[in-house]
């Protein structure tokens, strides 16, 4: 589970640092202010070592959001009216994806 008071190595980080605060509210913004933590993980000249390392955590130990949730922001952003990809019917994937051919159900990031 996702602890953001942990820094990268699992050890406890205190409780009031910038980082960990940093890091607790950058995850619950959502998935886009996660994707930016990220990012800024790699840059310590901007958010300083501690900060940075705190970030970290967000690449490997973030709490992910549900599958439905996913699709739901895919069909809003495309306007589903129906598959996307060629081929896939009504029902969508084995899975259940009501939108491609096929997909993995594990986050690459």
């Amino acid at each position: 589970d996702f602890d953001p008071t942990k820094d990268v190595r699992g050890e406890a980080a205190e409780e009031g640092t910038r980082g960990a605060r940093l890091c607790k509210a950058m995850s619950s913004l959502g998935p886009v202010s996660v994707k930016i933590s990220q990012t800024l993980s790699q840059r310590p000249d901007l958010v300083g070592d501690e900060a940075a390392t705190a970030l970290k955590r967000l690449q490997t130990a973030n709490i992910a959001f549900p599958d439905d949730l996913a699709w739901a922001v895919v069909k809003e952003q495309f306007r589903w009216r129906g598959p996307i990809a060629p081929g896939v019917g009504e029902e969508g994937d084995e899975g259940g994806n009501p939108l491609f051919k096929s997909i993995s159900p594990q986050p690459v990031a």
